[in-house]
């Protein structure tokens, strides 16, 4: 890379695994109640009491699958670049957390930057940054890979690519405002996709332009902002909330039984992880992790079998899948193999169970 450009910093705002906290504020802040909310997240197939649990543990897949489910739900409300466009306008500093609050402290916009992606597993990012110094500005590049959902269309990944990206650059260009000032916020957006048919008709809230058709998903920002110093700059309260960040970024795992360890473990993948890969995520052998659950009264295949029976049921109540569907999210090599293993569990063959609930 030539000397007008280099690097400033790069990193990944997604990561395999976070808090259903990011998931949840951006339920809220689309609109959607409470109990729908609840639905969507069974439908994920997800336990409904992680809505109470904002530290509950998602899968990457997962955090997706809430996102795209939010979106059809907003199907009828105009195009999704301009529903997302409008939706991040709203956002503030204190739309994310404690994250935000270490940033609104910092003392220098490298330390900004170093933190917007330090606690990936925090926030809701989906994209890989890099940010580069040119000879008149910085620019902050957005990438992400298609996401692969399974039984989801080509249409609607691409929709849910764009979300992604617009959620992560708009919250980017509000960050550096909301921290900065107004004196350094972006001089442009850039997005790498054409103008919906109903923007031309939309009140843009925000001091900074967009440009639509653009050959690379950029946030532009002046030179000068490397000098900028946050506007509430304070070490202390800096310190104080990096603190928090470094505790919870563990998993809030202090105080946590090895049954809850191992239940959130299963429940953040589909299939559930198998007990060699827990032991390995606990840092410990599958020999001491099945010791230290005897000690609590179970056993993996005990607390396996729970959540994938509450996975079932929470698919179950979904009339739109079928059977082999159902089958299929939850890891079974057939129907007949998943049909055996519910019935064997509840007393109640599949279809039976979604007749009487």
């Amino acid at each position: 890379m030539s000397r007008s450009n280099p690097v400033i910093i790069s990193g990944n705002l997604a990561t395999a695994h976070r808090t259903i906290n990011g998931a949840l504020g951006l339920m809220e802040a689309f609109g959607v109640s409470a109990s729908k909310s609840k639905t969507l997240i069974r439908n994920a197939g997800l336990p409904a009491h992680a809505f109470d649990d904002p530290s509950f543990p998602i899968s990457a897949n997962q955090h997706l699958e809430l996102l795209n489910a939010i979106l059809m739900e907003q199907e009828s409300e105009g195009s999704v670049i301009t529903l997302v466009l409008l939706l991040a306008s709203q956002l503030t500093i204190d739309s994310f957390g404690v994250v935000g609050l270490i940033m609104k402290y910092s003392e220098s916009f490298p330390e900004v930057l170093r933190t917007s992606l330090a606690y990936p597993e925090l926030s809701w990012g989906h994209s890989r940054i890099v940010v580069t110094r040119e000879r008149s500005e910085y620019r902050t590049t957005f990438t992400m890979e298609q996401p692969q959902l399974a039984g989801v269309s080509p249409e609607r990944l691409d929709r849910l690519k764009c979300c992604c990206l617009i959620l992560d650059m708009i919250s980017t260009a509000i960050i550096f405002t909301s921290i900065l000032g107004e004196a350094y916020a972006p001089t442009l957006i850039a997005l790498p996709f054409s103008a919906p048919p109903d923007w031309s008709s939309t009140e843009w809230p925000l001091p900074f332009p967009i440009q639509f058709d653009a050959e690379f998903a950029q946030v532009i920002s002046p030179l000068k902002i490397e000098q900028a110093i946050p506007t509430q700059a304070n070490s202390l309260a800096r310190r104080s909330y990096e603190a928090i960040a470094q505790k919870l970024a563990a998993m809030l795992s202090e105080g946590i039984n090895h049954t809850e360890r191992v239940s959130r473990w299963l429940w953040a993948y589909t299939p559930p992880l198998s007990r060699s890969d827990i032991a390995t995520q606990l840092a410990m052998s599958e020999r001491s992790l099945a010791r230290k659950l005897k000690n609590e009264g179970t056993s993996y295949k005990a607390l396996y079998n729970h959540v994938q029976t509450e996975r079932a049921k929470n698919l179950l109540r979904n009339e739109t899948l079928s059977i082999a569907e159902i089958a299929d999210r939850l890891g079974y090599s057939e129907p007949a193999v998943f049909t055996r293993a519910f019935t064997t569990q509840t007393d109640t063959a599949p279809l039976q169970w979604r007749k009487r609930n």
